[in-house]
């Protein structure tokens, strides 16, 4: 049975005088006193409140993974053209791009709520960030020892 199925309506029973209205989403009998309201502003039954919460989540946090794969591509520009002390913007450039890569690799859910354009903006600035740290690392340490080699 799918979790998901919209609930068949039933009637109320005979002299039951419980008054009940459509759930605005799946068309279930909800009871007002129990009910809320949903982000559209109708009547939703407790299932349906459920799932929008869910997927208010899931968007929350799709965005924040999202901020990081840009943030690891902030970091690598950071390391290569400021100041970086013990190769920190680096260090932070690689390590946001892997949590943002393997985030969004992972779990599949949030190519749903992302969408299939940022959902491929979050990967390749992801890559790029772990490139960019990893190559400005790798520039840092060349010059370091070509310095002290001369």
């Amino acid at each position: 049975m799918d979790p998901f199925a919209p609930i068949q309506p039933a009637s109320p029973a005979p002299g039951s005088g419980a008054p009940s209205v459509p759930c605005t989403r799946c068309g279930a009998p909800v009871d007002p006193a129990r009910a809320t309201y949903g982000e559209g502003g109708g009547l939703v039954c407790p299932r349906c409140a459920a799932g929008e919460t869910i997927a208010a989540g899931e968007a929350r946090a799709g965005g924040q993974i999202l901020s990081a794969c840009v943030g690891s591509v902030v970091f690598a520009l950071f390391s290569l053209l400021c100041f970086n002390p013990l190769l920190l913007f680096s260090l932070l450039a690689v390590v946001s791009g892997a949590f943002g890569l393997t985030s969004l690799l992972r779990q599949p859910e949030y190519k749903r709520s992302l969408g299939e354009s940022k959902y491929g903006l979050g990967v390749v600035l992801a890559v790029l960030g772990i490139l960019g740290g990893l190559g400005t690392a790798a520039l840092h340490l060349l010059a370091f020892g070509l310095r002290s080699a001369f």
